[in-house]
């Protein structure tokens, strides 16, 4: 999906082909959005080894404490 500037999320966020994203408490319809990752992408919930970039996700100071 892309907003004003016409670019899609992936994009904006710098997701590059290859990388593995650890994604935490993500918002429904998240993957939707993410529409058009580059080639090799894998988007994971729990941490399993290294990876390139962490998308957290937080509704209060309390929770990201």
């Amino acid at each position: 999906m892309a907003g004003y500037s016409g670019k899609p999320l992936a994009a904006k966020l710098g997701v590059k082909p290859g990388w593995r994203v650890l994604v935490r408490s993500p918002p429904d319809g998240y993957r939707a959005l993410l529409q058009g990752l580059p080639e090799g992408v894998t988007l994971g919930e729990e941490l399993a080894g290294e990876v390139e970039m962490v998308h957290l996700f937080s509704r209060s100071r309390q929770e990201l404490a």
